[in-house]
């Protein structure tokens, strides 16, 4: 009873997840500093040094970073760091630590919209479980925006769900606030990493908007939530365009194949549009999961049957917004990449959906749980 005393008071709640924040960001910055720098880590470093020499706002950074297929708000991240600490293993990876630590406060804030204060120590162990995730550790001591990425990815999903699934507006002007945050979010989703944003808008985008052809009374939010998403995408298109086009570039000078930038405006034939292959799918699943394919994708689906058909479920259209997106994003996203240029997918390229997967697996584990042993939600 004394345990659960100190447990349910509000102060040990926020010294426990300050612990974790200090916590993911210390594990994130041992070994960083090891004087491993490898060909793009270094490439990147270079370019952001030339930026700072130029200037911050000289426009160098986008057209330096477009050579790598990049948007430059990674660049620009990376250069706070490296004026604070100068250009060493340190200085150019710090920025990757702070926003992979930042995207563990973000993770657990997610969850606590989706599930009642009740469950939140269950939760709190869910966030530990996604600061030890390997390739979130990985790409936390890595000098590229892919840290970075999936943060700005979590904040735009965090939004989005609150948005839609969590608040809720006598008029869709009461929410204005929320709206422009999801704009913003998004943006900076966008000018974070070069493909997934384009990727994930899309699916977020398309999915809402076939909840609005089903589900009468969250329509205008649903509608909304989408036009929002749309705008961001469409207004920052140029820059994205841009950066694709540079790494068409830079691709065309390194390798034999030929980029297909904007091939959509050209001719085509229905063998020139890219099909993903199931080996392919399987890749997806299982580095954002980090789990074997088939148990993994076999579970998701039976959990997403057993959510759609309890009562003790309050928040099934959240929990089949997030299981329909985890299983359409590969798709797209390999149809989108494959649509723009020739190389090979790693497993880099995908990871700012690693947030949006483990959300959704643990949130669908843990309703199941709950649905058969805990009251309602």
């Amino acid at each position: 009873m004394a345990i659960n005393g100190v447990l349910n008071k509000k102060y040990t709640w926020y010294i426990a997840v300050l612990f974790l924040l200090v916590f993911s960001f210390s594990l994130r910055c041992y070994k960083i500093t090891a004087p491993s720098i490898w060909m793009d880590e270094d490439h990147q470093a270079t370019r952001v040094v030339q930026t700072l020499e130029t200037g911050y706002f000289s426009g160098q950074a986008t057209i330096f970073s477009a050579r790598q297929q990049q948007p430059p708000l990674g660049y620009l991240l990376e250069g706070i760091g490296i004026t604070n600490f100068g250009v060493t293993p340190f200085g150019i990876r710090i920025h990757a630590a702070f926003w992979g630590a930042a995207t563990v406060g973000v993770f657990l804030l997610i969850l606590t919209i989706v599930f009642p204060p009740q469950y939140k120590w269950y939760l709190f162990c869910l966030a530990i479980f996604f600061s030890l995730h390997p390739l979130s550790l990985r790409y936390s001591q890595e000098a590229r925006p892919v840290a970075a990425s999936i943060f700005f990815g979590a904040a735009y999903l965090y939004m989005l769900l609150k948005v839609v699934f969590v608040k809720q507006y006598t008029k869709v002007s009461d929410g204005i606030l929320e709206y422009l945050l999801l704009i913003v979010t998004q943006t900076l989703f966008m000018l974070s990493i070069g493909f997934q944003p384009i990727a994930l808008s899309f699916c977020f985008s398309l999915i809402l908007l076939l909840f609005c052809l089903f589900n009468k009374r969250f329509r205008k939010k649903y509608f909304f939530a989408a036009t929002a998403s749309l705008l961001s995408l469409i207004l920052f298109s140029p820059i994205q365009l841009f950066s694709l086009s540079g790494a068409g570039n830079y691709l065309h000078s390194q390798t034999q194949n030929n980029h297909k930038i904007l091939y959509f405006f050209k001719q085509l034939s229905i063998n020139d549009l890219p099909i993903i292959q199931f080996k392919q799918y399987k890749f997806f699943w299982e580095v954002l999961t980090g789990l074997s394919f088939w148990p993994t994708f076999a579970f998701f689906v039976i959990l997403l049957l057993i959510i759609s058909f309890t009562n003790k479920v309050k928040n099934k259209n959240l929990l089949i917004f997030l299981g329909i997106n985890c299983i359409v994003f590969p798709i797209v996203f390999y149809f989108i990449f494959e649509s723009f240029i020739d190389y090979r997918i790693t497993s880099r390229y995908i990871l700012s959906a690693v947030s949006l997967y483990l959300l959704a697996l643990s949130s669908m584990y843990f309703s199941v749980l709950v649905a058969f042993f805990g009251k309602q939600f």
